[in-house]
């Protein structure tokens, strides 16, 4: 089995409020994706919450992972509930904000093949 280290999202934000949106696929001809590190930066100037999914491939946000975590201005959170946790083949990390463009997605993984 071969592991690639790899920065899948680098400081991305949300395009819109309340949907969500994929910000990484996992390849489909692997074994899997393996977060390593997953850190939500608040840039805005007030409190904002979101939520992070992964999903099957094929499959639809249902069931959040971090189901719904706030974040005051200028502040950072790094949840426990991403550690280690794997994203299928084919399938996505998807997150969700209260307000778009306001926190900045930053997640590490190893690719398994």
């Amino acid at each position: 089995m071969a592991t690639v280290n790899k920065l899948i999202v680098e400081s991305q934000q949300t395009a819109a409020a309340n949907t969500p949106e994929i910000f990484y696929t996992a390849p489909s001809n692997g074994l899997g994706t393996v977060i390593t590190n997953f850190t939500a930066a608040n840039d805005a100037g007030l409190t904002v919450s979101y939520k992070a999914y992964i999903v099957p491939a094929g499959g639809v946000a249902a069931n959040a992972v971090v189901p719904d975590r706030s974040i005051v201005e200028n502040r950072t959170d790094v949840p426990a509930e991403l550690a280690a946790q794997m994203i299928p083949p084919g399938g996505t990390l998807q997150m969700e904000t209260s307000s778009a463009g306001t926190i900045s997605f930053t997640v590490s993984a190893r690719e398994l093949s």
